[in-house]
């Protein structure tokens, strides 16, 4: 699957593929049971001890986090860095990090400061209600 169709508009897939990085040539997808599994180990015993501490561990440490650590304790690499747009509602909340991840049955992101996971795409909601907006993949 070609992450940035996940973007929303002409010119956000535009930037998508210029600014996008894949470090690697080739992407081993996760079973929704690795995925789960690990999300079950990272909210029970990482976001405890994880504290939230604005522009010294935010959202873009979360997501870094999350994803090196799935790719330790999984040894797939089909887990990438999110950067995009948030909003509540209609209201723009500003500029957020988030994770996505390639499964057998298609991209999920994953808000790693919850643990939420829910099926990408342009303007893509999670369970409280939040609208993600992609706009680079790094990974």
């Amino acid at each position: 699957m070609e992450l940035c169709s996940l973007t929303c508009n002409l010119w956000q897939k535009v930037l998508c593929y210029i600014k996008s990085c894949r470090f690697d040539a080739q992407y081993v997808p996760f079973t929704l049971k690795e995925v789960e599994d690990f999300l079950d180990w990272w909210v029970s015993e990482v976001l405890p001890n994880a504290k939230y501490l604005p522009e010294v561990f935010d959202c873009d440490d979360f997501a870094s986090l999350f994803r090196a650590l799935m790719v330790k304790h999984t040894g797939k690499n089909s887990v990438f860095f999110v950067t995009g747009m948030l909003y509540y509602g209609d209201e723009f909340l500003g500029l957020h990090a988030w994770v996505a991840v390639i499964t057998a049955k298609g991209v999920y992101f994953i808000e790693p400061q919850t643990g939420d996971m829910f099926p990408a795409g342009c303007h893509a909601e999670s369970h409280d209600g939040f609208y993600y907006d992609a706009l680079y993949f790094i990974g």
